[in-house]
């Protein structure tokens, strides 16, 4: 990919607390355990839309509409609600937390945003949105032991329900792939008002 083009994505960025939270739960789900490459606790966000790699010129209008799409969503209180697995906790592929609380207004601001984008070109999203925070992959080379103890801890010991948190903004955000993992970078801001 040359310079004039970005890798980027809509998303809700978390406060530090909630990324403490999340740290916890990936050590309790981890302990003994090998071949899952869990995600670092710093770069952990709710992603609303990937956009892939998008034009640098384009970002104004992306921008804009992004702006016009969260104007009047307001902000919403969010809580971290058990925990799972895709494609299921039996057959772990991707590890993660779920959400509660005002997730109905969450959904509405996701509709704002894929409306928008999709206005500009995107495809909408095939899957029916699941807000949830990823916390770690399963590898291929992950052993069936492996595999087998992570779903149990995944089935048996669901994460309970953590205190709120407010959501009043979501980013348009870069990622920058490196050898050491992706890198993050907030492009712009969109206050929920």
């Amino acid at each position: 990919m040359n310079d004039s083009f970005i890798r980027a994505f809509v998303a809700i960025e978390l406060p530090d607390e909630v990324k403490a939270l999340l740290a916890a739960e990936q050590k309790a789900l981890a302990d003994g355990l090998s071949g899952i490459k869990w995600v670092n606790p710093e770069g952990i966000h709710l992603t609303l839309k990937f956009l892939g790699n998008v034009p640098k010129s384009r970002l104004t209008e992306i921008e804009r509409a992004l702006k016009e799409a969260t104007a009047g969503t307001g902000p919403m209180e969010l809580c971290l609600a058990g925990r799972g697995a895709f494609p299921d906790s039996r057959r772990p592929e991707v590890v993660w937390l779920g959400l509660g609380g005002q997730t109905s207004k969450l959904a509405v601001l996701f509709q704002k945003i894929e409306r928008s984008m999709t206005g500009l070109g995107w495809e909408p999203e095939a899957r029916a949105f699941s807000p949830h925070l990823t916390l770690g992959r399963v590898r291929r080379e992950a052993g069936n032991a492996s595999r087998q103890r992570l779903a149990e801890r995944l089935e048996k010991a669901p994460a309970g329900t953590s205190a709120g948190f407010t959501v009043d903004t979501a980013c348009l955000m870069r990622s920058l792939l490196t050898p050491a993992g992706a890198v993050y970078t907030r492009l712009a801001e969109f206050p929920l008002k």
